[in-house]
């Protein structure tokens, strides 16, 4: 991390968000995409990591971004306070080349990357249009009727 020159502490007390929980990440229902884009980096950060760190609380996560979001340094404390309420949404929209914001310094964007993918523009071009328009995707998506516990039995 720049804002810390590199001295982000060592062992249980890092200052490094860990991976989620796999539990977290496989949820794809459409109604927990939905709230998905609209959460924002805080919470989507601070849910339980994943298991395979056993060295770790579960909510290390959570306890970085408390740590951080009330740092001694007014500064540090006022751009994590900002990048941490930005969205999902505001994410995809950064990556997209729009929202150009200080806190993303360093976030690469789509441009940038597809230059070093070794892909079809095609491909790219589809990708950047589902990335554009992403937040309608989701909304538009139908969710599966669940069957009743009648219509299970028949």
């Amino acid at each position: 991390m720049k804002i810390y020159n590199g001295n982000i502490g060592h062992g249980i007390h890092i200052k490094k968000l860990l991976d989620i929980s796999q539990e977290y990440k496989a949820d794809n229902t459409i109604n927990h995409m939905r709230k998905f884009v609209k959460k924002t980096l805080k919470e989507i950060f601070s849910v339980d990591i994943s298991k395979k760190y056993t060295s770790f609380l579960s909510n290390h996560n959570e306890v970085v971004i408390k740590k951080i979001l009330n740092d001694n340094d007014d500064d540090k404390r006022k751009k994590f306070k900002k990048l941490f309420s930005l969205t999902f949404i505001d994410c995809i929209k950064k990556f997209l080349g729009e929202n150009i914001l200080e806190e993303f310094d360093g976030f690469p964007i789509f441009d940038e990357v597809k230059f070093k993918l070794n892909e079809d523009a095609e491909y790219f071009d589809k990708i950047k249009e589902s990335l554009i328009n992403f937040e309608d995707i989701i909304k538009n998506l139908k969710p599966r009727k669940t069957k009743t516990k009648k219509e299970k039995s028949e």
